[in-house]
């Protein structure tokens, strides 16, 4: 037996009609004395019916008796139509065999302002720590921006265990391009590049590296 539990913070969510972001925590128990592997991945279901996957699915192995949590950022677009939502996490045999899912609901105003959000992200601790980022990416690893959050530079560190290709961006909340830190060819080993926000202003910032056929996406909070 397996379960999965969403816990919302911040309840009732309300997202402005510019867009905005929700946190929230995801729990998976193996309950079974043996282990099991399964798929897990998050969805939501939009006013108009239309269920929309978010991240996954990612194939995990839990122990016997084991679980996992892990926090997470769901970030909404300006684009989404207004209305109530629910978002789902499955666990299973994606996409058609469902052994557990959990929701809770958020909504969408037709007013509001804030930062204008280009685009879905779901962006957090990765539900396998063991293969971290490992999206087609034996090769690569994105550790960590540090410190974070941070005033006015942080450090990005990432792992090549083959010579590659790299691109590091970094974007606003709103999907804008603000800095590009990397765009070439890296030799294997570790790497590091410094990020300046000395004429940013405070808010989050997503960092993506790309690096062959991986990609890797995360969030920094600048605070001055």
């Amino acid at each position: 037996q397996v379960e999965v539990a969403l816990t919302p913070y911040g309840m009732p969510i309300q997202i402005p009609a510019t867009g905005g972001s929700f946190d929230f925590n995801i729990e998976i128990f193996n309950l079974e004395d043996t282990p099991v592997v399964l798929d897990a991945w998050i969805s939501t279901v939009t006013p108009t019916g239309y269920e929309y996957v978010l991240l996954g699915p990612v194939n995990l192995m839990l122990p016997g008796g084991s679980s996992i949590s892990r926090e997470r950022t769901q970030l909404v677009p300006e684009n989404a139509p207004p209305g109530n939502y629910v978002y789902y996490a499955y666990i299973g045999q994606y996409p058609d065999v469902v052994w557990d899912d959990n929701f809770f609901q958020f909504e969408k105003l037709s007013s509001g302002f804030g930062p204008a959000i280009g685009e879905w992200f779901n962006i957090g601790e990765p539900l396998d720590k063991s293969e971290s980022l490992k999206l087609k990416a034996e090769n690569y690893e994105l550790i960590s921006a540090y410190p974070n959050p941070f005033n006015p530079t942080t450090v990005l560190s990432y792992e090549l265990r083959v010579t590659s290709s790299v691109l590091l961006n970094v974007f606003d909340i709103q999907g804008r391009k603000v800095a590009e830190l990397v765009d070439g060819y890296r030799d294997a080993g570790l790497h590091e590049v410094t990020f300046d926000g000395a004429n940013l202003a405070s808010g989050i910032y997503l960092y993506r590296l790309t690096a062959g056929e991986f990609t890797g996406l995360g969030k920094m909070v600048l605070i001055k």
